[in-house]
């Protein structure tokens, strides 16, 4: 590494005092947090003061303090000017999720960054997790054989009685994270079918989806996300299933991760591998690589991992799934949208 990458960031408001600043910015071994620019709430203030962090009062006074790369947490409403104005400044961007409001504009986006040698990332973080880098390799290994069927479930409770008007679906939300989890075992989907509770104030309302894909490869799998007001119905739950064996991941309350791996012998009664392994959250730190990936592609000149193109996919998969949900039919995907090979975590740290 020649140096560290230097960080602005354009809208604090929720994510500032969570993961991608506190656990990713400020420990990542090659990235600097320059300075902040928005109002933030007390909470976020004490983050900044406690770091030593400078807040700046425009756009335009961020981009002139001396940064590579801007982390976009912006509003839905403006994040795809506050992209656009980083990027025409010379800026790498790397965004809480998709830049634009629709496909065609993220298409328009990412001609523009191409146009201004600038990088785009869209911060896909399920993909740095321990567990699945682990599953990853063992799938590349060829160790559970062909890749048939993969489920997720993520559930999750909201605090606040009547918080859903404020709020993404959880579809948009989470769900596009496990959708692309699921597309980096078993590459593109080319079908998809979304069933939907819809969205509701009434303070003991539960939003849930449930996501049915095919993929190019023959693939299957379901995704299931949902948010209740009630923090029992918290849970995460993982399996992939293979023609050779089976691997699950079940994640608890404190963060710790049990992956169970089983092998096949000669018929599926007989399991001739059962190992287990207990991840703890401080083994990697999912936020810190993403951040360190995306600096090692600024400095090395390299396509960072979670490009924008995944950004783009996502929106299009969630375009199908809303249509899915309205016209009550199964929607073909295209192929060749994007292309999501089977790939690994390149870590240059």
């Amino acid at each position: 590494m020649r140096r560290r990458v230097r960080w602005g960031m354009i809208g604090s408001g929720g994510v500032f005092t969570r993961h991608t600043v506190v656990e990713g910015l400020l420990a990542a071994n090659h990235a600097e947090l320059v300075a902040v620019c928005d109002v933030g709430n007390e909470l976020e203030r004490a983050v900044r003061s406690e770091h030593f962090i400078r807040s700046v009062g425009s756009i335009d006074e961020l981009l002139r303090v001396g940064i590579d790369a801007v982390l976009v947490a912006s509003e839905d409403s403006v994040r795809a000017e506050h992209v656009e104005r980083a990027v025409r400044s010379g800026k790498h961007v790397l965004c809480e999720e998709s830049p634009g409001h629709d496909p065609a504009q993220t298409r328009r986006i990412i001609g523009l960054c191409h146009k201004n040698g600038v990088l785009l990332g869209s911060a896909f973080f399920l993909r740095f997790l321990p567990e699945f880098q682990r599953i990853l390799e063992l799938a590349r290994d060829g160790v559970l054989g062909t890749l048939r069927y993969g489920r997720i479930l993520y559930a999750d409770c909201h605090p606040v009685p009547g918080a859903s008007m404020a709020r993404q679906s959880p579809l948009a939300n989470i769900g596009c994270h496990c959708i692309d989890l699921l597309e980096m075992f078993f590459g593109e989907a080319c079908k998809v079918h979304c069933f939907s509770t819809g969205r509701s104030l009434e303070p003991d309302s539960v939003e849930s989806s449930v996501v049915s894909l095919s993929f190019n490869n023959g693939g299957m799998g379901h995704v299931y996300v949902s948010v209740s007001p009630q923090k029992d119905a918290m849970g995460n739950f993982f399996e992939l299933y293979g023609s050779q064996g089976y691997v699950t991941v079940e994640v608890a309350k404190n963060g710790k991760a049990k992956l169970i791996l089983r092998l096949y012998g000669k018929s599926a009664e007989e399991v001739i591998c059962r190992e287990e392994y207990t991840l703890f959250p401080d083994e990697m730190n999912p936020y810190q690589a993403e951040i360190e990936e995306f600096c090692c592609a600024i400095l090395e000149g390299d396509t960072p991992y979670n490009s924008a193109e995944l950004g783009l996919r996502s929106q299009c998969l969630l375009e199908a799934c809303q249509r899915s949900v309205r016209e009550g039919i199964t929607v073909n995907l295209p192929f060749g949208e994007t292309l999501l090979s089977f790939v690994g975590l390149l870590c240059c740290f």
